[in-house]
């Protein structure tokens, strides 16, 4: 007789209303038992089952089912699984994948703890200078630059590449104007704070995203078109998203910005996590 082990990570049981079906669920669930086949009877000890690196895998796997794509989530997860200090919250993990256009839900919210998927509209960087708007210049929704020139280290008004960590919520008084009804940038919450501070942990590449400002936060742009707005480098959001979401995922869980299209960048990012194609690898 074989014998499985499941975490209760892919016991699927929310039924908030961006959760799948819990048909689905059970289906996935069903699948993953039937692809995760860790020994037999007599050799398997009942501990074994709760191992981090095994748990991490099965979440790998129930996540890429439910559509997260699969290579910035095994990135993602490798950065997490060799990190653990560096998160204090433990249930989240958010992935921005900008090989995607902006008019695609991009941004991939995990909850480690149901099991459930979130996603949504992001804006990426546009890189403005002079008047130019050199991360995406024509406005096609597709990223096309994270760094000015040849200087990897130049990224004013870019999107940052690499791995974060989520800071705290704060007030920016600057962002509180109002455009056409609705505010620059919206309240995330009772005490009127409005963006979400993100710690860069990639040595140059994002090192330097809170000293420049570089937040998430909700945006009016954004709730004017199917094609995202272009920031000043943040991770914006359509307004009546940041208020559920960033609230969430705030002090201490991870995010990946993944930016294969800005490789000199993406390359340095690579270095954090070797030999990240085997983590949670099928034979």
């Amino acid at each position: 007789m074989k014998f499985y082990c499941l975490s209760l990570s892919l016991v699927f049981l929310s039924t908030s209303t961006w959760s799948q079906s819990l048909d689905q669920a059970a289906e996935i669930a069903n699948e993953g038992l039937e692809q995760i086949e860790v020994g037999n009877e007599q050799e398997l000890l009942p501990n074994e089952c709760a191992t981090p690196k095994l748990e991490i895998c099965l979440q790998f796997e129930a996540f890429k089912k439910l559509g997260v794509p699969e290579e910035p989530l095994r990135q993602a997860f490798y950065f997490y699984h060799h990190n653990p200090d560096h998160f204090s919250d433990t249930r989240y993990i958010t992935i921005a994948d900008y090989t995607q256009n902006s008019t695609q839900k991009r941004f991939y919210m995990l909850d480690l703890e149901t099991g459930t998927m979130r996603s949504e509209k992001v804006s990426h960087g546009s890189g403005h200078r002079r008047r130019v708007r050199h991360g995406d210049p024509d406005h096609d929704g597709m990223i096309d630059r994270c760094h000015h020139g040849d200087d990897l280290d130049d990224r004013t008004n870019m999107t940052r590449a690499g791995f974060f960590k989520t800071a705290n919520l704060y007030r920016s008084i600057s962002h509180e104007d109002m455009r056409g009804g609705v505010r620059e940038w919206p309240y995330l919450d009772s005490q009127n704070n409005n963006g979400l501070r993100m710690e860069g942990l990639s040595p140059d590449v994002n090192d330097e995203a809170m000293s420049s400002g570089v937040v998430m936060h909700g945006a009016w742009y954004n709730d004017l078109a199917p094609t995202m707005g272009r920031s000043y480098g943040c991770p914006a959001f359509e307004s009546d998203v940041a208020t559920e979401v960033l609230p969430l995922i705030s002090n201490g869980s991870l995010y990946y910005s993944y930016t294969p299209r800005c490789e000199g960048l993406h390359q340095r990012v690579l270095s954090q996590i070797p030999d990240w194609e085997n983590f949670c690898a099928s034979d």
